[in-house]
């Protein structure tokens, strides 16, 4: 893998000298911008929808994964951290792809109960005191990180194929531009399978860990805190009744449900549509703040261990005198 991005980085490099490195790795504003305002909205707006659902966590999981794609189409045309590459139909692709595996994976899951019954067996064994509820609830979990492993890879694939792409374009400008998928089936080498392997997995341990690191800062739940405190405040200013106190765990319909109580169902009252709209506007704020939080924490770390393993995979194929992938001047 030579590339942009890793070029004149080497293993060692990296190792001695981690700031050009780590600079690579850090989301542009664009980035940051469009992952925050486009989750924000969507955990505004349609994340309560999950539970229409009920107690299915495979329709709820995939529910939220394919939502996921919309992030990937308001990103097309973005660069991708600074590296001169942009995001284009090979990530939307990648995102299809990704979330089809791994809705194909729960669906299998779910509808198979020799499948389930064996992961339910390793979750009792692991932990031997845990009751049944808990164990399905564990053993949904494994599978469903199960699935981001293994559906990570082949998304990595057309990621990669992305770029290189990309790079194939832009230092062969008098060549003519391929589509997508005739570029894969004509110019794919099969080191990228390999570079697919590493980097998904590596990628989706990182993300693992971020994310627990993430919960465990607990920061999410302050923000929460402080824009219903904002909300609160707000309903008790205009005069509502706050026998409905907002509460930190309600959504954003559960506020607007309980707003109507606080002014009587009273539609024609302007405080009515006043609250409505500052618990709008206050908590899609919030979740915009943590998603930028989020997006520039989680891209970075888990960015860095995936690209710090393609310039491993990189260095090792020089070494061995393999052309994996464009060579740059």
């Amino acid at each position: 893998m030579t590339n942009e991005k890793t070029n004149a980085i080497t293993t060692l490099s990296a190792i001695k000298d981690p700031v050009p490195f780590i600079s690579k790795c850090i989301p542009n504003w664009n980035e940051i911008r469009i992952n925050a305002i486009s989750k924000a909205t969507m955990d505004t707006f349609l994340g309560r929808f999950s539970l229409i659902f009920g107690d299915n966590p495979t329709a709820a999981a995939i529910y939220r994964d394919t939502l996921k794609i919309q992030i990937s189409y308001s990103l097309n045309g973005t660069e991708i951290d600074n590296t001169g590459i942009y995001h284009d139909e090979g990530g939307i692709y990648a995102a299809i792809t990704k979330t089809s595996c791994k809705a194909t994976l729960l669906l299998s899951y779910s509808s198979s109960p020799s499948f389930q019954e064996y992961v339910i067996e390793k979750v009792q064994l692991k932990y031997p005191n845990i009751n049944e509820d808990n164990a399905k609830e564990i053993a949904f979990e494994w599978v469903a990180r199960a699935g981001n492993y293994v559906c990570e890879v082949p998304a990595r694939f057309l990621n990669i194929a992305s770029r290189e792409r990309q790079l194939m374009e832009k230092h062969s400008p008098n060549e003519m531009k391929k589509e997508f998928y005739t570029f894969i089936q004509k110019d794919s080498k099969l080191l990228w399978s390999a570079e697919a392997i590493g980097e998904g997995i590596s990628k989706t341990f990182a993300a693992d860990q971020t994310g627990e690191f993430i919960k465990y800062l607990g920061y999410a739940g302050y923000i929460r805190q402080g824009t219903n405190m904002i909300d609160n405040a707000v309903a008790l200013f205009l005069g509502g009744d706050m026998n409905y106190f907002f509460q930190p765990k309600d959504d954003i319909y559960t506020k607007f449900y309980k707003s109507g109580a606080m002014f009587h169902f009273n539609l024609l009252d302007p405080k009515l549509h006043l609250t409505c709209t500052v618990i709008t506007v206050v908590d899609w704020m919030g979740n915009v703040f943590k998603e930028v939080i989020n997006t520039g924490v989680f891209i970075s770390i888990t960015k860095s261990v995936q690209d710090f393993l393609g310039i491993v995979i990189n260095d090792i194929t020089n070494l061995l005198g393999v052309d994996s992938a464009i060579e740059l001047e």
